[in-house]
């Protein structure tokens, strides 16, 4: 009996399976979302490469910081021109590059007061 149930819910499938057509499903939410994950990500990653290059500039180069944050900062430009990024893009640039520039005058002002 179970069997036989389970047969019949198997053919059912089949005859779903018959019905579909190739190329017919609407798949606008799936490319919208695939879409905005590679934006993420290669945000994300444009992101992580800039504060590789920061942190390599200074410590692997011997660069002063002030320095080492222009560079990257017209590197974070020149990458944002070239994947054609929005305006959160800069946004988030030049925000990242006035924060890290404030705690790079303070740490410095705290190790003039220290020694």
């Amino acid at each position: 009996m179970i069997l036989a149930l389970r047969l019949d819910d198997i053919a059912r499938g089949f005859d779903m399976a018959s019905d579909y057509t190739r190329g017919e499903m609407e798949i606008t939410d799936q490319s919208q979302t695939f879409s905005g994950f590679i934006r993420t990500t290669i945000w994300f990653s444009a992101h992580t490469g800039l504060g590789v290059l920061l942190l390599t500039l200074i410590f692997a180069v011997g660069m002063s910081w002030m320095t080492a944050l222009i560079i990257t900062f017209v590197m974070g430009v020149v990458i944002g021109l070239a994947l054609k990024m929005k305006a959160a893009w800069y946004a988030f640039l030049v925000g990242a590059t006035v924060l890290i520039g404030i705690i790079g005058l303070v740490a410095g002002l705290f190790a003039s007061l220290m020694g």
